[in-house]
């Protein structure tokens, strides 16, 4: 099935921030930013800047722009949508229960930067196998559907659940996942194929060790969230983490691949009830170091 042009995009939910939500002075140089970019006047109110300084205080010079479609924005429809991805903005759609994505076709093909959101389950992912120029994808975890696949050659950010996994994982320019994998396992086998730089795994109940990387020395942050018993032991030698934090986790297992990471700053090890070997923390020399509400005998090690 094909929309028309006119046919109004998105559905109603709580209202967007207002255009001063972030304090006038940030906002006007956004505004700035979206008259160097020939962002529409009337765009303007529902559009952000995606990456900003830190602590953030103006939108970088090369900051993409994301188009809120949804909420109390003005109407968008599939034209104005297509206009939008042609002049590099993203999309951040907000959807109805059962919509079918392949109705926005034709203004994914162009999409770099794209959020997903919607309260029930949508329809049509295989569309996305054909965002070819897609860098960005975010999709909000109450977000149901069958997912995407394909190994998209410019997919470098992921957000979103376990459902995403197999396309993060194809993408061979990959450099920062965070999942959400709602305590179900990690698929058998399935690794990067790409040299990812930030991994970030929530609800990993079931992970009993870090995936497989075809490019593990790019690691730099690995963040694991309520795992039962996680083994770091298995992470290759080439991995030398400059973030690691394991967080609310029964037995943490490779207190001494910890140990040998020559570029950690910050080991972020909280309510860990268990860490054989721990003793060999001892060695470690980062100089951001929290081991709160866990084994005792990692804070002694840790005592500088």
């Amino acid at each position: 099935m094909s929309w028309s042009a006119d046919q109004l995009i998105g559905t109603v939910s709580e209202p967007l921030d207002p255009w001063d939500d972030y304090g006038p002075e940030m906002r006007r140089l956004e505004r700035e930013l979206f008259i160097a970019r020939g962002i529409p006047d009337d765009w303007m109110p529902w559009a952000s800047a995606l990456r900003w300084d830190f602590p953030p205080s103006r939108p970088l010079p090369d900051s993409p722009v994301d188009l809120r479609v949804g909420g109390d924005a003005p109407p968008r429809t599939l034209a104005e949508l297509v206009e939008a991805t042609s002049r590099g903005v993203g999309l951040g759609l907000n959807l109805p229960d059962g919509f079918d994505l392949t109705q926005l076709a034709p203004a994914l093909q162009n999409v770099e930067y794209l959020s997903i959101g919607s309260l029930g389950s949508l329809t049509g992912w295989d569309v996305l196998n054909d965002a070819r120029a897609l860098v960005q994808l975010i999709v909000g975890p109450d977000v149901r559907g069958a997912a995407p696949t394909a190994a998209l050659p410019e997919l470098q950010r992921v957000i979103g659940p376990r459902g995403l996994l197999e396309m993060a994982c194809a993408a061979p320019k990959l450099t920062e996942l965070q999942v959400d994998l709602a305590s179900e396992s990690w698929p058998e086998d399935l690794g990067f194929d790409g040299p990812i730089e930030y991994l970030e795994i929530a609800h990993a109940d079931k992970v009993a060790q870090p995936p497989q990387f075809r490019h593990p020395a790019a690691l730099k942050t690995l963040r694991i969230y309520n795992a039962r018993e996680l083994d770091l032991g298995t992470l290759p030698p080439e991995a030398d983490l400059e973030w690691l934090q394991v967080f609310r986790t029964k037995v943490l297992h490779g207190a001494a691949t910890i140990a040998r990471m020559t570029r950690l700053r910050t080991l972020d090890l909280e309510s860990v009830a268990s860490i054989p070997g721990a003793e060999a923390l001892s060695a470690v020399t980062a100089r951001v170091v929290n081991v709160r509400h866990s084994d005792p005998a990692a804070a002694i090690a840790m005592k500088r």
